[in-house]
């Protein structure tokens, strides 16, 4: 029991789920996902200038054991209350539109399990509800290898560099067909 209370206090705050990944690119993976759906939202211009501001932005998301977005919570930002609302609205609008699934990233810790029965425990507790908080965002960590890539010759803006990382991996996004819908809508 007391091994269950540690695990659960140590991975809530990772918005952990059924599908646990463990792979050390996780964050960062999740991180680009969460940039390529700000850009594909916000026009260019305004995600250019939240770059050179140095804004960041955090959603509050309902996901389900897959990752897949289900909801959206609230919204966080170093921006004006009216602003932080509005871009809410308009992601809250998208995740109706579009699948999106999230990596559901794990860490080991230091519980005196070994890392495939931490595995096993963490799909267990996760598997039990179906649907978990998710925390999105932006720009996360995208910029934390910037300064030493500009030393080792990248020459390009802060803005430049984020779309070189988005462009790192696929972006699982896929429209959301309704029930009345056709192949052709």
């Amino acid at each position: 029991m007391k091994t269950k209370i540690l695990a659960m206090f140590f991975l809530l705050p990772l918005f952990c789920s059924a599908q646990i990944t463990m792979d050390d690119d996780c964050f960062d993976r999740s991180n680009r996902i969460f940039a390529k759906v700000i850009l594909e939202v916000f026009d260019t211009s305004f995600v250019h200038k939240m770059v050179d501001n140095g804004q960041r932005f955090i959603l509050a998301l309902n996901v389900d054991t897959a990752g897949y977005v289900l909801g959206v919570r609230n919204g966080r930002g170093n921006f004006p209350e009216t602003q932080v609302k509005r871009m809410v609205k308009k992601l809250r609008k998208y995740f109706r539109k579009n699948m999106v699934q999230f990596p559901l990233c794990y860490v080991l810790q230091d519980i005196g399990l070994s890392s495939e029965d931490q595995l096993k425990l963490a799909r267990k507790i996760f598997s039990e509800k179906k649907e978990r908080l998710f925390g999105a965002n932006f720009p996360g960590g995208l910029f934390f290898p910037y300064e030493a890539d500009k030393r080792k010759g990248f020459e390009g803006s802060k803005f430049d560099y984020l779309l070189l990382r988005i462009s790192q991996q696929k972006i699982p996004i896929k429209k959301k067909i309704s029930k009345d819908a056709t192949k052709d809508d």
